[in-house]
């Protein structure tokens, strides 16, 4: 069992945390490329001059979680109020509850894999040329900002948008199972977006509530490529310019 208030650890090869782990960083959390890190239990990234058990001044100091290696989150949460940065070498697996929370800053600059849930408050960037797959949960209800590939899996992807999904530039959103755009949310796109049927029987869906705005920067942008259901529903907008 590991109960740890971290504040400069470094692990180089393989670190697993038990199921009754709790990770709490208030500093700097660094997980090496070739790093195999494996978290069984909750993780707690700290927001900005947060307060500590142990009386350690950490004015102007926010929790920052960087990994270069593999890294496997199992069952359990991991809940960010500071600096999450998935770096060009990583490859970050969700199979538990990843909370972006309200103060939040996220970015993944390699591969994303969620088989679980992921709930985006704050900000959460995928960088130009990295990968996100969505195979099971995503709700956005902040800003969500894609500059390079976001796929949503066929049958079991599902995708709620509650506030601002950002398509930019060069980037590209496949969807092979269900993209909501709430009444108060929005989609913004100079990108790619493939709305794609992948069987007679296995279709995509995307049901537009709020608003979709468009945007043909020039030929390679603002692209809307539909084989499936693709709905503006009574309460949605699209703009296309």
């Amino acid at each position: 069992e590991m109960d740890l208030t971290l504040t400069g650890q470094t692990n180089v090869n393989k670190a697993t945390a038990k199921s009754t782990s709790y990770i709490y960083n208030y500093n700097a959390f660094n997980s090496n490329d070739g790093g195999d890190l494996i978290l069984n239990g909750n993780v707690f990234n700290k927001k900005l001059n947060s307060t500590n058990s142990h009386g350690v001044n950490l004015a102007g100091i926010t929790g920052t979680f960087v990994t270069k290696g593999i890294t496997t989150l199992n069952n359990e949460e991991f809940k960010n109020n500071g600096i999450v940065n998935f770096a060009d070498t990583s490859h970050f697996t969700n199979k538990g509850t990843f909370l972006n929370d309200l103060l939040g800053i996220v970015t993944s600059n390699n591969i994303f894999t969620n088989d679980s849930v992921v709930t985006n408050k704050k900000e959460f960037t995928i960088s130009e040329d990295t990968f996100f797959y969505n195979n099971k949960t995503i709700t956005n209800d902040s800003l969500l900002i894609n500059i390079g590939r976001l796929d949503n899996k066929n049958t079991t992807g599902e995708i709620t948008n509650n506030k601002a999904l950002d398509l930019r530039l060069k980037s590209t959103l496949n969807n092979y199972g269900i993209i909501t755009v709430s009444s108060n949310g929005l989609i913004k796109s100079l990108g790619k977006i493939n709305n794609t049927k992948t069987s007679n029987t296995i279709n995509a869906t995307l049901d537009i509530h709020g608003n979709y705005f468009n945007n043909m920067l020039n030929g390679d942008s603002g692209t809307i490529v539909n084989s499936g259901n693709f709905t503006i529903k009574p309460s949605g907008k699209i703009t296309n310019v």
